[in-house]
């Protein structure tokens, strides 16, 4: 061992990068396979070196010719010398500044399996030399990765602990900060335009407002955000009014809100930390869309769902929206093989919780559009589920079924709406008393999407009105689990919260009906 410590202090300490290089040709031709001693003999022989320098590559020919020269994979576990060997050759291109090759070897000096007959080389040092030759050709992240790596086995190593804080300081201040363009359509919208741009204070680095004729304080509102105001003539088409917004974005992201919009972050900076993170095989993030929606009891529900709020400036018309109402910009995102990924932004809608003849003449809208949609493309399955819940809304069931149900038949529809378009379906056929539809459409919805409050609290009313009660108690505990869980909103294209009071109440009736019948 005093021969290899030799070996060290020497490749760390040499000046004579001459003789440096000689020993790790050396080395390298132990790293190729069937190389001889005698031929390594030969080649020393063959160049003119210093005495001290020949003492050493002796020591080292001696010190390995009772082992096979050559280095492969499945040898390695055979070798006493390997790790050392990989750790010399890797300090070699280390100081000839040739950090990939330098990488390639420490890793493999990491990888390798040891044994009590192994000659180990420190890892801490093999750990230490990685992260500095990853710094040395700027990739920090991965430098960072590695040290984290050996901290969580070693995490009271103050060499890496104190190289891993550096590479932090030294990475929050490289870290190019993505910027972000706030896209919007807008009309008449004084009640809501300043608190939604309040929200995205920080956040945005521009404002494009596309404003489609409004005769209110709107305008001045977006002045005082100094928004980039564009104006546009209204056409009955949210698609072209939010393509026009985009042609105008110069940022690397796009997000978009509607003015009764709020953009909710508990971790303000989580938004930069998540764009920072993904590949470049994600081309949108899938926000969560809170929206409490009225009834006409005068109760309210929320409605959650991902959506692909915001998404890389791929710019228009690359990227750009599709449909004349409930408008989507995932067909063009997956035009351009981009994925999605899911986040924890939440974005608030307040937009459908307002007095009747509010919602009444938004419904109103939206179906007037929705009729001239499906007349325009008759097998787009997207519209005909939105037509679906419109007519819902203005209480023509049946005809809200047929439009569902066609929905579903286009056989269009992505895995998530087809989960909520069973879901509806379920919804419809329990208030028209079909109760055994009702089953059917829940189980099938909660077939594509299983951890829905909406479908599995469907299921056990269904259940429950079928007088199949421990069945019903089932579901209903299950509500309270998804509750506690929380649900992934990427499965389904809304979910529904259930108000725990109305699942306590089914529990009881279903256990009320079971004290019953026993007691008959």
């Amino acid at each position: 061992m005093n021969t290899l410590k030799t070996i060290l202090k020497y490749l760390i300490i040499a000046d004579d990068l001459d003789n440096r290089q000689t020993i790790m040709n050396f080395f390298i031709q132990l790293d190729k396979s069937n190389v001889s001693s005698q031929e390594l003999i030969n080649y020393i022989q063959s160049n003119k070196l210093d005495t001290a320098t020949i003492d050493i590559l002796n020591n080292l020919i001696l010190l390995f010719s009772d082992i096979p020269l050559n280095f492969k994979e499945d040898d390695k576990q055979n070798d006493e010398y390997a790790q050392l060997r990989c750790f010399i050759i890797a300090e070699y291109y280390f100081h000839l500044t040739d950090y990939t090759k330098a990488i390639e070897q420490l890793v493999r000096c990491t990888q390798l399996p040891i044994t009590k007959q192994n000659i180990t080389v420190n890892l801490e040092i093999v750990y230490y030399r990685l992260i500095q030759s990853y710094i040395a050709i700027s990739k920090l992240d991965l430098a960072k990765r590695v040290g984290l790596l050996y901290l969580q086995s070693n995490p009271h190593s103050e060499l890496i602990n104190k190289i891993v804080n550096k590479i932090s300081h030294k990475f929050a201040s490289v870290i190019k900060k993505p910027t972000i363009s706030l896209c919007m359509i807008v009309k008449n919208e004084e009640e809501f335009l300043d608190g939604c741009l309040a929200s995205v204070q920080g956040i945005v680095n521009e404002i494009i407002i596309v404003d489609t004729g409004s005769t209110d304080k709107t305008i001045e509102i977006a002045k005082e955000f100094n928004a980039k105001i564009y104006h546009f003539e209204w056409i009955d088409d949210f698609a072209a009014a939010r393509n026009e917004a985009l042609k105008h974005a110069t940022c690397d992201w796009i997000l978009y809100l509607d003015a009764d919009e709020r953009l909710i972050l508990h971790d303000r900076s989580y938004i930069f930390k998540i764009i920072n993170s993904l590949p470049n095989n994600i081309g949108a993030i899938l926000c969560i869309l809170e929206s409490l929606h009225s009834k006409s009891d005068g109760s309210s529900e929320m409605h959650r769902g991902a959506y692909p709020r915001l998404f890389r400036n791929y710019g228009y018309p690359k990227i750009r929206f599709v449909g004349k109402i409930h408008e989507q910009i995932t067909p063009s995102i997956q035009e351009l093989g981009k994925e999605f990924v899911d986040s924890e932004i939440i974005i608030e809608h307040l937009g459908y919780n307002r007095n009747n003849e509010i919602i009444a003449k938004k419904v109103k809208r939206n179906f007037d559009l929705l009729l001239q949609l499906v007349q325009e493309e008759p097998l787009n399955g997207y519209a005909w589920f939105q037509l679906g819940q419109t007519l819902g809304r203005l209480h023509l069931t049946q005809q809200a079924i047929n439009a569902i149900e066609f929905a579903i038949a286009t056989n269009n529809l992505s895995k998530s709406l087809k989960a909520s378009a069973y879901s509806t379906l379920s919804q419809f056929y329990g208030n028209s008393n079909n109760i055994e539809k009702c089953l059917d459409y829940a189980e099938l919805s909660l077939s594509l999407s299983p951890k829905q409050q909406y479908a599995t609290h469907l299921k056990a009313f269904a259940l429950l009105h079928l007088k199949r009660y421990e069945e019903a108690i089932t579901e209903f505990n299950k509500v309270l689990l998804f509750k506690n869980e929380g649900q992934d909103y990427t499965t389904t294209g809304f979910d529904i919260e259930i108000p725990i009071g109305l699942v306590y109440d089914g529990i009881k009736k279903a256990k009320e009906y079971i004290s019953n019948e026993m007691g008959n």
